[in-house]
Order: structure tokens, then sequence, then C-alpha cells
């Protein structure tokens, strides 16, 4: 939330009573005063390894609560009840539900001895993902914590989806889910790269304007891709129906990258 808010000097504050906003109605208009736009009080109960939250959250300039509500959990994972809070609380201020929680996919280690590995978003246990000895890189995540990537498996390249492989051939290149739980993904072919979707272990054509194409990436309702390819002249970004048909440029570049659209 860096840069959304801003926290207030505990010093400067004219109500200091921390349990008014528990219990009873904040003093709003010392609040604005303070110049808050939003206040959030907060009780905390423990009993054995249950940990209770019970949190508020009010806007002081309409002078009324928009948020009231109790987390319970494990003590030794009070962090996922914050981060269900600071979910709420995004969504109560903004309309849009925070990713506190969230997990992430990533490459860590040597070049040649990449993993893949996942972590919670504000995490400090990542976990190793990738079981492959050789080089793995290019991860992604699906709907419902699905995930892939490539590997690298002595002169091919291995479609890793799930945790398992999928596809192999000369080259696989940047993954990605469609809404609908198909992998779509660049394979290299005949001194061509297309964008594929891979069904088990069958593939249908979506993009092969020639040249090179890679980095897929879908509209929220699967019905619109971007990606990048050098058809034309130089690399840029294109956008187009996920199902084929033409496509319109959006960037243009004189020398090749394969950046993420």
């Amino acid at each position: 939330m860096t840069g959304l808010f801003t926290k207030l000097d505990r010093r400067s504050f004219l109500e200091t009573d921390p349990m008014i906003g528990i219990e009873g109605t904040p003093d709003f208009e010392a609040w604005t005063r303070n110049g808050a736009n939003f206040l959030v009080k907060g009780g905390l109960a423990a009993s054995g390894s249950k940990l209770t939250m019970d949190m508020r959250l009010f806007d002081v300039r309409g002078g009324r609560q928009i948020l009231s509500k109790r987390y319970s959990g494990n003590s030794k994972e009070a962090y996922k009840l914050v981060n269900e809070f600071t979910n709420d609380l995004l969504e109560a201020i903004t309309g849009t539900p925070g990713v506190f929680g969230s997990q992430i996919i990533f490459v860590s280690g040597p070049v040649q001895q990449n993993v893949i590995m996942m972590t919670e978003l504000g995490g400090d246990k990542p976990v190793q993902v990738s079981k492959h000895k050789g080089r793995s890189t290019q991860p992604t995540m699906g709907a419902g914590g699905r995930t892939a990537w490539i590997q690298r498996n002595g002169a091919k390249y291995e479609r890793v989806v799930d945790g398992k492989v999928i596809s192999s051939g000369p080259t696989h290149l940047s993954p990605a889910f469609k809404p609908d739980g198909t992998v779509a993904a660049a394979y290299s072919e005949s001194q061509k790269t297309s964008i594929y979707a891979f069904s088990g272990r069958s593939k249908r054509l979506l993009r092969g304007l020639g040249g090179i194409n890679v980095s897929p990436t879908f509209s929220p309702d699967g019905s619109r891709m971007a990606f990048v390819s050098d058809a034309g002249g130089g690399t840029g970004l294109y956008i187009g129906s996920s199902s084929g048909g033409g496509a319109t440029r959006l960037t243009r570049c004189l020398f090749y990258t394969s950046p993420s659209p």
C-alpha cells in the first residue's frame, strides 16, 4: 500500500484513548483536525493457540463506520489475519480487493541451476516447486494456483504444467494461462516461433505471423491476446483475437527483445 496511504504521526493524535472506536464512536472532528481521511481501530484477544482480531474502519470525513469484522485463526499465522483485513480495507476504500496473501512464483539460483520458487506476497518462507536438476525459467501462474514453466533437459526444452512435463521440443518459451485454464506457449519449428494453445500433448496454432512470436498474455475474458512479434521488421507488441485472425501493432523496436506485455 506504499504511496496510497500516509500514516499520521502518533504524537499529533488529539484522541488518545485506544478503546474509542472499538467501543463507542470516535471523535471524527478531532481526527479531521488531525488531517485524517480514514481511521483504523482494532483489538486482539488470544486463547491458547487461537487469535481473534476485531477490526474497525471509519470514514472520518463522512463520519461513519465502513468496515467492522472479526478475524480468527492460529496465532502462529497472525500475518494471514492481517492480510485478510488489509484486503478488506482496500476493497472498502477503493472498491478493489487487495492482493495480500497472493502467491508469487519466481526464478532463483545460479544461471545454470535456476529453480522455480513460490511464496506468499510479503512472505519470508519461499518453497521450491521445481524438481528438475537442470535450468528452469519463465514461470507463470493461473487461476486456482496452477503453475507452468520451461525447463532445459539436454538439447530439448520442456513445458511443465502443474509439475508435469507436457511437451518437449527444440524451443519452448513464455507459457501463459488463458482464463479457461488452457496453456499457451511459444514453440519453435522450421526456423519460426509460433504461439500455440496446448491441451494435454496436442496443440492448436494461435499466432504464426512468421519469424518470432512470443510472450502471450490474455484479457480477463480470454477473447484478446497481446504478444511480441518481429513480423513486419523489428520487434513490436501486437494485440488481436486469441482465436487468430488479424492483429494490431502497438509498438515498434529496431532490435529483438522479449518483453512481457
